[in-house]
Order: C-alpha cells, then sequence, then structure tokens
C-alpha cells in the first residue's frame, strides 16, 4: 500500500517507491522524516548537487561523490520561485508534532531544571547520575524562532526546484 509518498512492506520503506511530489507537497516534513535514511541522504545530496559551485565539476560529501547540477544557478525564474530574502519568508514548525519523551541531556539542564522546581539546594536529584531522566513534553511548548503562523506550502516549491529533471 502507498502511504506517506512511500510504499511500505513489512516495516520497510522502499527508497525506489519515494514520491518526493507526494511527501514535499504537505504542509510539514512529517511524511519525509518517516522514510528511511536512505531517503534522507539521497534528498541531501540532490539539494547539494543543486547548490554546488558549478566550477567544481564534483565534490564528495560523506563518501558520495556528487556532481554538481547547474540548472537552478542558470534558471533565474526557477531560483525566484524556490529562494525567497530571510526577511521576506515566515517562520512555522516543519513538523506537526505530537506528544514525545525528552530527557535531561546534561547535568547543567537537569540541575537549571531541577532549581525551577525545587530550589537550589534540592536541584539534581541523586537518581540523574544512574539513569536517564525523562519527562512528558507538551507539543504546545515548541514553536519556531521568530513565531508566526503560515499555512502555505513552502515545500513544494522546493520540491519543484530538486525534482525539475524528472519533469
Amino acid at each position: 500500500t502507498t502511504t506517506k509518498g512511500c510504499v511500505e512492506t513489512k516495516n520497510t520503506i522502499l527508497t525506489n517507491n519515494f514520491h518526493p511530489r507526494i511527501v514535499f507537497s504537505k504542509s510539514t516534513l512529517n511524511d519525509f522524516m518517516s522514510c528511511e535514511k536512505q531517503v534522507w541522504v539521497a534528498v541531501r545530496n540532490r539539494l547539494i548537487s543543486l547548490f554546488l559551485d558549478s566550477k567544481s565539476n564534483s565534490n564528495n560529501h560523506g563518501g558520495n561523490i556528487i556532481q554538481a547540477d547547474n540548472r537552478l544557478q542558470q534558471n533565474p525564474t526557477l531560483q525566484s520561485q524556490c529562494m525567497h530574502p530571510l526577511s521576506t519568508t515566515l517562520y512555522h514548525l516543519p513538523a506537526t508534532i505530537g506528544d514525545y519523551t525528552d530527557f535531561y541531556s546534561s547535568r547543567e539542564h537537569a540541575t537549571n531544571v531541577g532549581i525551577m522546581f525545587r530550589g537550589r539546594e534540592n536541584a539534581l536529584q541523586p537518581n540523574w547520575l544512574h539513569l536517564p531522566v525523562g519527562y512528558h513534553g507538551r507539543s504546545s511548548s515548541v514553536f519556531p524562532s521568530l513565531a508566526s503562523s503560515s499555512s502555505s506550502s513552502s515545500t513544494s516549491l522546493l520540491c519543484n526546484a530538486m525534482m525539475e529533471n524528472d519533469t
């Protein structure tokens, strides 16, 4: 069955059945994030190829030789569709965030949070030194820096630039 632009068979998403126009036409990147690492690497390599300096014919990125694709650099119309000055862009969450579990990642983080809840004298609980301490996160506490809302899909323009060679 086709789900999320990828094809699933027994918990395995097949890279060759990745459909970027489906995945990147959505308002969030949740479907893309649900794809396997091979898909992420392929998309990353495609983006690198579009932005490689045309004077360097290829570049080695993580053991992959990537050839420069100059079509974006040579196409002002396409550039105007997919690249915008930061001053004119709206920040929005790239994903729909559900409930999640987070962990205190450092002694300083655990101590700072402990001070807020228990005061400086009892900030770091003794168990923190011996086992990971997690807590339930709230999706309402996740928001982009310089937050503003936008319901439009900016990922579809990126998809058009990435997949221009597929049309």
